[in-house]
């Protein structure tokens, strides 16, 4: 049996037999924090499977020297998060929530600053040249 390590930096690496062992060893206990998040079942898992596949696009980020189930738990965390702000806005539309409620002003902008899409577009530029 392999060591959560070893199947972290294989993972890491691209291995997709590393992989899906991370995902089978992770999937009840991330699926249970989700759950608890988001409170339905079926949205619960729809987001650990945005979540897994999310996690395998950028597995490359992942850095094998932390553990792997924070790294997931952060990714599995910030698709709650964006689920929860489209329920929002759902619900902001059909007329749910007034606009000038604590619920609503709560809500991040979320569209990215002058100085991020700057900082994007001279990546790209780097990427091209």
């Amino acid at each position: 049996m392999d060591r959560p390590a070893d199947l972290s930096a294989r993972a890491a690496g691209g291995d997709r037999v590393a992989y899906s062992e991370l995902m089978r060893r992770t999937r009840t206990a991330l699926y249970r924090f989700v759950r608890r998040y988001v409170g339905d079942e079926q949205e619960a898992w729809d987001l650990l499977q945005e979540t897994y596949a999310a996690a395998w696009i950028n597995i490359r980020r992942y850095d094998p020297t932390r553990p792997f189930e924070a790294w997931i738990r952060t990714i599995a965390l910030n698709k709650c998060r964006d689920w929860s702000r489209r329920r929002f806005v759902r619900r902001l539309i059909r007329g749910g929530v007034d606009l000038s409620s604590p619920e609503a002003l709560a809500v991040p902008d979320g569209a990215e600053s002058a100085d991020e899409r700057m900082e994007a577009r001279d990546r790209l530029s780097r990427l091209n040249e």
